[in-house]
């Protein structure tokens, strides 16, 4: 969101956001005007970036103000971003529910771990629910077994495995073997790639 320049806070953890961008650019392609509000603990403080404010010659840094009224602060620990002032397009695609699954089934692929460890994304009130990345293990020789790859470089732990994916979701039963036949489509195709370390995990999606 813009951290001051000597603000070290958390520079030794890796989280979701941690490089400091994309989400300015992602407002602006959706609308004109924004408040970021968020609340931690008893601290709450917000963040307007304003049409004016990227229009500007020169970007000053964005300001974080404390709310005055009771109307303006969050009734528990989060952050809400609102965006106002939608261009037509992008509120035409809110509006289509098509879209509206389009963006629930990336959200639940791109952030299947994070799910998985405990964080909450809501759609439109729904919570998404994590799509299961699991590989098939297998004891016959004969069936389908990962190959799996480990070496310590620098320090860190690298761990590769690659195999099938079961096609499970959260909610599938663990002795189900007919969620690897399900939902097989262009959508679920092709690689998914998770990159873990002993210091990281991301989630990266490739056709």
């Amino acid at each position: 969101m813009g951290r001051e320049p000597d603000d070290d806070r958390d520079s030794d953890t890796e989280t979701i956001g941690m490089y400091g961008v994309g989400m300015k650019r992602a407002i602006f392609k959706m609308g004109s005007n924004a408040l970021v509000r968020t609340r931690h603990g008893d601290d709450t403080f917000e963040v307007p970036i304003t049409s004016e404010w990227l229009d500007a010659k020169n970007w000053e840094p964005l300001p974080i103000n404390e709310p005055t009224e009771a109307k303006e602060r969050l009734d528990e620990p989060g952050t809400t971003i609102y965006v106002t002032d939608l261009y037509d397009g992008v509120s035409r695609h809110f509006a289509n529910e098509a879209f509206e699954n389009e963006v629930r089934t990336a959200i639940a692929e791109h952030f299947t771990i994070f799910i998985q460890w405990g964080l909450t994304v809501r759609l439109n009130g729904t919570p998404v629910e994590s799509v299961r990345v699991e590989v098939l293990v297998s004891t016959d020789e004969k069936r389908p077994a990962p190959y799996i790859y480990q070496k310590t470089i620098d320090g860190v732990l690298v761990s590769i495995t690659v195999g099938l994916n079961t096609g499970k979701s959260l909610g599938d039963d663990e002795d189900d073997d007919a969620g690897f036949e399900r939902d097989r489509s262009s959508a679920t195709a092709g690689w998914t790639v998770l990159a873990t370390t002993v210091r990281s995990s991301s989630v990266t999606r490739t056709a």
